[in-house]
Formats: C-alpha cells, sequence, structure tokens
C-alpha cells in the first residue's frame, strides 16, 4: 500500500541528500522504470524497502500532497488477513496517536518550529505539501524553546528558596528557650 506523491515533488538524482543510498536509509528507493524519477538507478536489493512515486497530473492515478492526506485517505482504511502481529500492533498504536490529537500536535510543531521529526530530518512534513523538504528535525527547537522557560521557572524557585531559608532561620527564637527567663 502505498500513496503516490504528485509530479512536481519528484526528487532529482543530482540531489545528495536524495541519493538512492540515502533514500534507502528511511526504507525507500526509487524505481527508475516505475517512479517518475530520473537519473536513478534501481538498487538491485530492494526487499525492506518502499518504492517512491510520482504520478504525473495527466494520469488517472490518485496523488496525495501531504502524508496526513495519504494516511486518512489510503493507510488507514488498509487492512489485511496477512498483516501480522507487529504490523497490526502498529497500525493501531498510529490509529491510537492520531484520534489523540497527533496530527495537530504535529502540525503545531511544523508550523510554528519550521521543522518535521525528532530523531533525524525526514524525507517530507506530516502536513505540508510533498513539495516542500524539511531542512531539520524538531527536537533542538523545542529544547531551545523549553530552556528558554526553565530560566523563569529557576529564577522563581531561587527566590522561593531564599523565602523559605529565612523562614527556616527565624524560626529558631520561636522553638527555644532563652536565657534567664525564668517565667515558663
Amino acid at each position: 500500500m502505498y500513496c503516490p506523491c504528485p509530479h512536481t515533488a519528484v526528487f532529482s538524482a543530482t540531489d545528495a541528500n536524495l541519493s538512492q543510498a540515502k533514500l534507502n536509509g528511511w526504507g525507500r528507493y526509487i524505481s527508475t522504470k516505475d517512479s517518475g524519477a530520473t537519473g536513478y538507478t534501481t538498487p538491485k536489493d530492494v526487499t525492506d524497502l518502499s518504492m517512491l512515486m510520482f504520478a504525473k497530473a495527466d494520469t488517472k492515478v490518485a496523488t496525495y500532497d501531504t502524508y496526513k492526506e495519504c494516511y486518512e485517505k489510503v493507510l488507514s482504511k488498509s487492512s489485511s488477513s496477512s498483516d501480522d502481529a507487529n504490523v497490526k500492533k502498529v497500525k493501531k498504536a498510529m490509529a491510537s496517536f492520531v484520534n489523540g490529537g497527533g496530527f495537530s500536535l504535529l502540525n503545531d510543531f511544523e508550523t510554528k518550529y519550521d521543522c518535521a521529526g525528532f530523531c533525524k530530518t525526514p524525507l517530507f512534513y506530516v502536513t505540508k505539501s510533498v513539495n516542500l523538504r524539511p531542512s531539520k528535525e524538531c527536537i533542538r527547537p523545542i529544547v531551545k524553546n523549553l530552556s528558554e522557560f526553565a530560566y523563569y521557572i529557576g529564577f522563581v524557585a531561587l527566590i522561593s528558596f531564599f523565602a523559605n531559608f529565612c523562614g527556616f532561620c527565624g524560626s529558631f527564637s520561636l522553638c527555644t528557650k532563652m536565657e534567664g527567663n525564668e517565667d515558663e
């Protein structure tokens, strides 16, 4: 099961970031015969790889402009009796992620930080057009944003510490007996 991209998003073999070796790292490959891309040579072993397809506008093949659109119209609806337990588990986890607002969260990150993915930069955005290519992963901008916020939290915690420490030191006079006071 796959979702062809519009031909306007076609890859070029002259782009070193989109070489066949790099695409293999993402579990993808481009077939010279079927993909619509030019300048590539089809790898000999495509086991465990998914072919990227780019359909021209004059064909009757449906194309999908975002991964979100592909997921909602094709991937979420596909099921096979031959799916093994791991595939079913991944599909269930993905459905739970999407139903829990996962695409909204990713859209916020992609819009606010102009990034995609968390551990490494992916081939495509999830909610932006496949014609756009992400240039960075999201973890660094998010951590930077949170660290700026953490500065204020740390400042408030430091002030609270000093106020509590003064109260702690001042409580000694309340809990000790003064010398020369025999009234008690």
